[in-house]
């Protein structure tokens, strides 16, 4: 083994893939342990109130969690996967919200229900739950396109010196 590989594989990959895993498991061990051990997670829903904001504090932690991960993972990244990372977000987020609006459609025509009406009887309730979420992370996506493209514009890039 030499000083630039571990089993092969280079130190920086290694040590993203670390990161990377870290990130995962850790999330996922703030919101899963803590549901378990409480024995909560199962049952009616809609949820109580004190399930409720539990999942959604324990989803908030993990999510907190990750942040400090995906910051050294792009660190540790050299610019051309930076490149491409930006790249496969931009086009692939999208072209994926893009191509989700068929669907959407879809389902909020009532298109399970015809293609499966014994098991689907939505009334309006629903399909509006559906529609507020399904917006929700469109318009926060657009919210904060604009927000860097308005801090991009006054102060310019990133990390460049004031």
């Amino acid at each position: 083994m030499s000083g630039r590989t571990i089993f092969g594989i280079g130190r920086r990959k290694v040590l993203i893939a670390g990161y990377a895993l870290a990130a995962w498991i850790g999330a996922w061990v703030l919101v899963l342990v803590p549901m378990h051990l409480l024995g909560v997670g199962r049952g009616a829903f809609p949820s109580p109130p004190g399930v409720l904001l539990l999942r959604t504090g324990l989803t908030l932690a993990a999510c907190a969690w990750t942040i400090p991960f995906v910051l050294r993972i792009w660190r540790a990244d050299d610019e051309y996967a930076r490149a491409g990372s930006k790249f496969a977000w931009y086009w692939g987020g999208s072209l994926g919200l893009l191509l989700s609006l068929p669907a959407y459609v879809f389902l909020f025509s009532g298109g399970l229900n015809w293609l499966w009406p014994a098991a689907y009887h939505w009334g309006l309730t629903p399909g509006h739950a559906f529609q507020l979420g399904y917006l929700l992370p469109v318009v926060l996506q657009f919210l904060g396109f604009l927000a860097a493209l308005a801090w991009w514009r006054w102060r310019g890039p990133p990390g460049r010196a004031l």
